[in-house]
């Protein structure tokens, strides 16, 4: 089964065409899309598990997206052709609601020991993978003015273990990382059970939604 990480990125990217610029905002059906452009995220991880008939990609990206706070919709899911530039980043302190915030030096991210991807995933080279992953994360983000995205080796290694888990529970559901989350599945055979929504043409999707 041929597959490269582009193929996750486009189909989450695929959903813009359902998002509306002039009325921003969270959507079920557009939330894999935000995720990926949300200007404010500057990190992401990847995880890939396949046995040859089922591919599980899973994306996690921090600073999460899609916090709906007044106003970050507009400022984070940019139109096309945006200019890129930094702004001071601020976040929902958490359980509380209302539109407060705190910078993001404030909120730590807890650390994890360095995450080395395997040189193969069932034939698959997950270094090239990640790479793929990751220039076409930024090719969409560079094209609605958000910034690139680092790989981190932390969110990397978090997404390959629940990527691993997906495959081998065969379900398609979030995990409880505090991270964003995207995850695509594709399969050659019947047998999985989705959670979240279906995309008909290139797999199956779920996202985080609200970041919380």
């Amino acid at each position: 089964m041929h597959f490269k990480g582009k193929d996750a990125v486009d189909s989450w990217y695929s959903e813009i065409k359902d998002y509306h610029f002039n009325k921003p905002g969270f959507s079920s059906g557009t939330g894999h899309f935000t995720q990926v452009v949300w200007k404010d995220c500057s990190e992401v991880g990847v995880g890939l598990a396949t046995d040859g008939q089922t591919i599980f990609v899973v994306g996690q990206y921090h600073p999460a997206g899609n916090m709906c706070n007044a106003g970050y919709f507009e400022k984070n899911v940019l139109p096309l052709g945006s200019s890129t530039s930094r702004a001071p980043k601020c976040f929902p302190t958490a359980g509380e609601g209302g539109g407060l915030s705190v910078p993001q030096s404030k909120i730590a991210r807890s650390s994890s020991p360095a995450y080395k991807a395997p040189p193969q995933a069932n034939g698959t080279d997950l270094g090239q993978f990640h790479r793929d992953f990751l220039r076409a994360c930024n090719n969409q983000r560079m094209a609605h003015g958000a910034p690139a995205l680092t790989l981190d080796p932390a969110l990397s290694q978090g997404a390959q273990a629940w990527a691993e888990t997906l495959l081998g529970e065969r379900v398609l559901k979030n995990s409880s990382s505090p991270h964003g989350e995207n995850i695509w599945a594709k399969t050659g055979s019947a047998g999985i059970t989705a959670t979240g929504r279906e995309n008909q043409e290139d797999g199956w999707s779920a996202g985080t939604g609200i970041s919380q």
